[in-house]
């Protein structure tokens, strides 16, 4: 079990490492101003950062920490799936509502 989450943990941080350089000149690209790319790329690192203050006591209290761990992953993936179908400028507000979203998770 050990290993399994060990590799999980380590596929989490690479794929925040492979997308994540990126996302801002990909927003860029598709038309969003400047301020507005960074306000979502911003919007990630905060949401990790509240998402530690609550992720531990959930773990703690009310669920085994591999439960939780796999309800975020797979909601963070239904999540990423969301935020890769919006490339409109039109639509920041919902984009920048589910990046804060899968930056919880």
């Amino acid at each position: 079990m050990r290993v399994i989450l060990s590799i999980m943990m380590f596929l989490q941080f690479a794929i925040w490492g492979s997308w994540v350089i990126v996302y801002y000149p990909f927003l860029v690209d598709k038309g969003f101003a400047p301020a507005q790319a960074t306000s979502i790329t911003a919007n990630i690192y905060l949401g990790a950062m509240i998402s530690t203050l609550f992720a531990g006591y959930i773990a703690d209290r009310f669920i085994n920490s591999e439960r939780l761990m796999a309800m975020c992953h797979f909601l963070g993936a239904g999540l990423l799936l969301a935020m890769s179908q919006i490339t409109n400028p039109d639509q920041y507000a919902l984009l920048f509502v589910i990046t804060f979203c899968y930056s919880l998770v």
